[in-house]
């Protein structure tokens, strides 16, 4: 049974989600009320809440005359380190059978670089990105999005093409003159949106492990980024530890 949730919020929710991942950029209009009470098939009152609570937490400007303005987003998240031998250990951990599992390349599109993944843009002051969008499914059941974000410059679109049968990272390996060194993981919590919802087949406000890939070459510049959603109810973290311990002094007591 969906939790009730208040119409605004989850207006307020899914518009600031629009503005954290790029759809909605600084600087921009965001769409008038009427056009968002159109889209969220609700009342043009409901959205001027939905604007004031986007307001208080520092996301849009009211303007007169101009309109509602998205505002540049200061990330003050704490990151969290997470380990492994390699790439495809990491990816190679996981439980969900490869057989079983399908990718479905969801779309391949171009977007300036935003606040999330500007360490993509280089000299260039209009750095674009291609950004494409693939749908995990195991058993014909959504279970995880991925969103990879890399240079127009980088890559060409007929290679990105090739990802609804190949991982990310094989096709990155691939390209001429790119060397890729290291990958960057961060993983924290983050509850679905209407748009992650309608991709993932859940409900508004469910749990979602959100995972961030950034990829580096040898000069230790960011060459490309995906972020990818799995579902909450889905997916699970595990990991071994075995003794003896790295400083570990084996004769003491573990608590």
């Amino acid at each position: 049974m969906e939790p009730k949730i208040s119409a605004y919020y989850k207006v307020a929710e899914t518009i600031k989600n629009r503005i954290l991942s790029g759809v909605y950029m600084k600087g921009d209009k965001v769409p008038a009320s009427n056009v968002l009470a159109d889209e969220f098939n609700t009342s043009e009152i409901t959205i001027r809440k939905a604007m004031d609570l986007l307001k208080n937490d520092g996301l849009i400007d009211r303007k007169a005359g101009i309109g509602t303005i998205v505002r540049e987003i200061a990330d003050k998240r704490i990151s969290m380190g997470i380990t492994s031998e390699s790439y495809w250990d990491w990816f190679g951990g996981t439980d969900l059978p490869l057989s079983k599992s399908k990718i479905d390349l969801l779309s391949i599109d171009t977007v300036k670089c935003f606040g999330r993944v500007s360490s993509l843009r280089r000299k260039e002051e209009n750095c674009m990105l291609y950004r494409v969008k693939r749908l995990c499914s195991y058993e014909n059941e959504p279970m995880s999005l991925y969103i990879n974000y890399i240079s127009t410059e980088t890559i060409t679109k007929s290679e990105l093409e090739k990802l609804s049968q190949e991982r990310f990272l094989t096709v990155l390996l691939r390209q001429p003159g790119l060397n890729v060194t290291r990958l960057e993981q961060t993983v924290e919590t983050t509850s679905a949106d209407l748009d992650m919802a309608q991709y993932l087949k859940i409900n508004f406000g469910d749990a979602l492990f959100f995972i961030r890939n950034t990829y580096f070459d040898a000069d230790d510049d960011t060459v490309a980024i995906t972020f990818m959603y799995h579902r909450g109810d889905r997916y699970r973290y595990k990991g071994n530890i075995e003794r003896p311990f790295p400083g570990f002094n084996n004769d003491r007591k573990a608590v």
